[in-house]
């Protein structure tokens, strides 16, 4: 809440309590302006139950409608959570693709060096091992990749 909200609400605050005490003080002084005799205590004691009623009625209905902005505030707050866990679902998503991507970027990229330093020394059986080796790594990735993508499309209800 910045400062000049809280100066406006300690403002609301001091005229609402500043009301509530003058209205009690002039009662007070036209009952015991009209009553005169003080032997009549029971009477003017009582007088006050009608101005209690009607004080605790507003305390009631204000308080109603501060629960009112409470659940309208509560509302908001739990769209915007929906929002916010849709949009880390998203981004989750996007981080997979990417690794993924990323990965079958450096599988290739070493399957494409292995083919690299074949064809330019053919008899090299270390060269031939790197190019079997890094075909099979970039198949079995592939296929997990495809199926963690697969996964994760579902689960975010892309098809």
């Amino acid at each position: 809440m910045n400062t000049r909200k809280r100066r406006k609400t300690a403002k609301a605050i001091f005229w609402v309590a500043a009301l509530v005490v003058t209205v009690y003080a002039v009662y007070t002084a036209g009952l015991v302006l009209l009553l005169g005799d003080w032997t009549k205590g029971a009477v003017f004691g009582e007088s006050f139950g009608a101005l209690n009623a009607f004080f605790s009625g507003v305390g009631l209905a204000l308080m109603a409608v501060t629960l009112r902005l409470q659940v309208r505030e509560l509302r908001l707050q739990r769209i915007e959570f929906r929002m916010q866990r849709r949009e880390m679902k998203k981004q989750q998503l996007e981080i997979r693709i990417q690794r993924t991507l990323l990965a079958l970027g450096a599988y290739s990229q070493i399957r494409e060096e292995a083919r690299n330093t074949f064809t330019t020394n053919q008899s090299s059986e270390s060269a031939r091992t790197r190019i079997l080796w890094a075909n099979s790594l970039l198949a079995r990735f592939m296929d997990q990749a495809l199926l963690d993508l697969e996964g994760a499309l579902t689960a975010h209800g892309v098809e």
